[in-house]
């Protein structure tokens, strides 16, 4: 049995960093504490317990065999640090700011839509947009409330369905005039898509499929950006419906992509249950994206007066 009777939290703090990172520099940046300050930590640390914690290497540093035994208690205590803040936060109600964490396309629905949240709120509840693609880790408080497609892995989580959305295939209208030759839906060199690390984005694997090839001679990695390289010219692309078909300067080709259509739930930590304005935050959120949802799935596209939907020329597809 380890014998912590006589470590200070603060030192097994650094400890859990290190170990969770495997690097002293990304501990650093995680903790806010210089670089050289985790080295003395962590070496005062082993000297305090009479034993080695960290092999050390070019590559950054791994447990040893004790430090792979500590590594758990650390962990505990942290865990159990963090939901005692959380637990806080929905007793007392002292933080009055509530952030929501999402990606982009979620982030430009939600952004003309958060002032109504708060006006909904009491004058103390502020509301902030984390917008990232790695899922906030709601334990240690990096956002309030998550809203996301996958599924985070924690089961001390709860969730809500907020809706669904749908997307669609869309080319400028000015294409031809912009590229200077015919748009061909069957060329890889006119389809704008995602790189490598954000192929599971919606709508890469029906392009792999269609194209037969790598898709799209241009990739970008944030969906935003994506937009704008189909507005001006660059490819055809698969956007969220309420996007595109928002966007006159675009016309939606007719391919069925409901295989496509993503569900989106919001999940808060079950410590976070008894927390008024959290509870008013998710009622309206749901009641957004359920007056949104015809907007949502692409519903909309001739009261918004995109003009017929252009038949898909060239290829026959089969993403069977």
């Amino acid at each position: 049995m380890i014998d912590l009777s006589n470590i200070q939290w603060s030192d097994l703090k650094v400890f859990d960093a290190v170990a969770r990172h495997g690097s002293f520099l990304k501990a650093s940046h995680e903790l806010k504490i210089a670089q050289p300050t985790i080295g003395r930590r962590i070496s005062a640390l082993e000297e305090s317990l009479g034993e080695k914690l960290f092999d050390r290497d070019i590559g950054g540093v791994t447990l040893t065999g004790f430090g792979g035994r500590l590594a758990p208690f650390a962990e505990k205590m942290r865990e159990e640090f963090e939901l005692l803040l959380i637990e806080a936060d929905a007793s007392t109600g002292d933080n009055p700011t509530i952030r929501i964490s999402c990606d982009e396309i979620i982030a430009d629905f939600l952004g003309g839509e958060v002032m109504h949240l708060i006006e909904r709120q009491n004058s103390r509840v502020e509301i902030e947009l984390v917008v990232r693609h790695a899922i906030s880790n709601l334990a240690r408080r990096e956002a309030t409330l998550l809203i996301r497609a996958r599924t985070p892995d924690s089961q001390s989580l709860y969730s809500r369905k907020l809706g669904t959305v749908s997307f669609a295939a869309y080319v400028s209208r000015d294409f031809e005039t912009l590229r200077g030759q015919a748009f061909d839906d069957g060329k890889s060199e006119h389809w704008v898509a995602f790189d490598r690390d954000h192929a599971r984005f919606p709508g890469h694997a029906w392009l792999r499929k269609h194209l037969k090839e790598r898709p799209g001679s241009i990739r970008t990695n944030n969906r935003i950006a994506h937009l704008r390289l189909v507005r001006a010219g660059a490819g055809a692309g698969i956007l969220p419906c309420f996007l595109g078909d928002a966007c006159h300067d675009l016309i939606r080709l007719d391919f069925d992509l409901t295989e496509l259509d993503t569900e989106y739930r919001v999940y808060y930590h079950s410590r976070m249950n008894a927390d008024a304005r959290l509870g008013t935050v998710l009622q309206e959120l749901e009641r957004l994206f359920e007056a949104s949802s015809d907007r949502l799935q692409g519903r909309l596209a001739h009261d918004l007066d995109m003009g017929p939907l252009r038949t898909a020329q060239q290829i026959s597809i089969d993403v069977s």
